[in-house]
C-alpha cells in the first residue's frame, strides 16, 4: 500500500514510526547509505570543492558539507519508507 504525501501530512506520527521501521531494516540503511555518498559526493564536490581546493573551509562550512551527505540519507530512508506495505494499520 504506497503511502501519499498528503497522508504523511495528516498524520507525521505514522510517518515517523514508518521512518524508524525503514531505519531498523540493514538493506534500507545500505542502500540510503551509498545514495548519499553518492548524491552527497556530487553536491559536495559542486558546492565545495573550490573551497577545498583553495584551502577556505570554515567550521561552517564544513557543518554544512556534513549536511550534504545527510539529506540525501533521510531522503532515501523518507522514500523507501513510502514504497513499503503499511505495518501500521
Amino acid at each position: 500500500m504506497h503511502i501519499n504525501f498528503l497522508e504523511d501530512m495528516v498524520r507525521p506520527k505514522k510517518t515517523v514510526k514508518r521512518i524508524q521501521l525503514t531505519l531498523a531494516q540493514q538493506r534500507c540503511r545500505t542502500v540510503a547509505i551509498r545514495v548519499a555518498l553518492f548524491v552527497g559526493t556530487v553536491l559536495f564536490t559542486i558546492n565545495h570543492g573550490q573551497a577545498v581546493l583553495q584551502d577556505e573551509m570554515s567550521p561552517s562550512r564544513w557543518f554544512a558539507a556534513l549536511l550534504t551527505y545527510c539529506v540525501p540519507f533521510m531522503v532515501s530512508i523518507h522514500g523507501q519508507s513510502s514504497q513499503q506495505p503499511s505495518r501500521l494499520s
